[in-house]
């Protein structure tokens, strides 16, 4: 029942500590210049990691021309994370546990990625892992659900797949091995649109601040 003149969104900045050059994106990817991949969160199924190792399944072949990097603690006596971790042994390389790093870290981490997914199958605000991801100038492919496809508009707004579908994931993923050109304006249409935490802290001083 609020109007909805009277209703605005700031979203939240983050500072994702210093960025290097993004990694390059090669006329083909095969197995010697793969499409990176990475996941980075916890190893519990609302998260989705399996969604992401159910995917490589339905590339069939193309799955060596993949290389994902899971940054996650990893304790291999939780039943979900040993289970997860022998599934992904068939992947070979193509699948890496890269364990955790320093918080600073996390552009430099991202801007080794091609692309980031976050294919969580519960409701979530927009993540911080997902708002960094957009401050390093990274595309995502995010489960269509929630804040996750929130912050997301244009071309970028179409790299969503159904939560929990691997096979619908596996598509998109399928889409950047056929046509690695598309990453090009993905990257493009993410310029500008870095917020600091700086840049969230002034908008809410005008939204809070006194008035003229």
């Amino acid at each position: 029942g609020v109007e909805k003149d009277r209703i605005r969104v700031v979203p939240y900045g983050i500072d994702i500590g210093e960025l290097p050059p993004i990694v390059e994106v090669p006329d083909r990817f095969d197995c010697r210049s793969p499409l990176r991949i990475g996941f980075i969160g916890k190893l519990e199924a609302p998260k989705g990691p399996h969604v992401v190792l159910g995917a490589l399944d339905h590339l069939g072949a193309r799955a060596a021309d993949v290389r994902l990097d899971i940054y996650a603690a990893i304790n291999r006596e939780d039943d979900y994370c040993d289970s997860l971790m022998t599934s992904a042994q068939k992947y070979g390389d193509s699948v890496r546990f890269a364990g955790t790093f320093p918080p600073e870290k996390i552009g430099a981490i991202l801007r080794d990625m091609h692309v980031l997914v976050v294919p969580s199958i519960w409701y979530e605000s927009i993540p911080l892992v997902l708002r960094s991801s957009l401050n390093a100038g990274v595309p995502v492919i995010v489960s269509e659900m929630g804040g996750l496809t929130e912050p997301l508009s244009g071309e970028m707004r179409k790299m969503s797949s159904t939560a929990g579908l691997s096979r619908e994931l596996g598509a998109l993923i399928q889409s950047l091995l056929d046509e690695p050109a598309r990453l090009s304006p993905l990257r493009q249409e993410l310029a500008g649109q870095a917020r600091s935490l700086g840049d969230y802290v002034n908008d809410v001083e005008v939204e809070y601040g006194p008035r003229n």
